[in-house]
């Protein structure tokens, strides 16, 4: 399978645009996307990135992205890469895909001195675990997601 990851740029950050709002009516959450193009824009291409992405093709097709971002590891003194989207359209359930992506996101990740790799996961709709499992990541039972909607 011939794949390739870019990273977003101006010409691409509409094509992104796209294949969020296709994820958000895909699992269900049309009513929650109302990111205009905009912000979007502004939000990958600012002088200080809020967010980075990537485009997954296969050949020339695209087929998906990653989102993610930086965070801290306090006790560390590192930085984290969280990965706050990861959408493989119509490849979402193929572990072959899923398991590259992971390989490829390691790699980078690696390189670029981060001290770990997180990943949120909604149930229905995400990514197998199963290359989750064997790629030895770990779900983490400690901590409860908390969160206010300031919108």
């Amino acid at each position: 399978m011939n794949l390739s990851i870019k990273p977003v740029s101006t010409s691409t950050v509409p094509l992104l645009y796209r294949l969020i709002k296709q994820m958000a009516f895909e699992e269900g959450q049309r009513d929650l996307f109302t990111a205009s193009y905009e912000q979007f824009s502004h939000a990958f291409l600012c002088d200080h990135p809020l967010v980075f992405g990537h485009l997954i093709y296969h050949e020339d097709e695209p087929i998906g992205f990653i989102v993610h971002q930086e965070k801290f590891a306090t006790y560390l003194g590192r930085k984290v890469f969280y990965i706050e989207d990861l959408y493989l359209g119509k490849y979402q359930h193929n572990s072959e895909v899923f398991r590259w992506l992971l390989e490829k996101i390691e790699h980078y990740v690696r390189d670029a001195d981060y001290c770990r790799i997180e990943i949120r996961r909604l149930e229905h709709n995400s990514p197998p675990v199963d290359p989750l499992f064997s790629a030895e990541y770990h779900p983490i039972d400690k901590w409860k997601i908390w969160r206010k909607s300031l919108t």
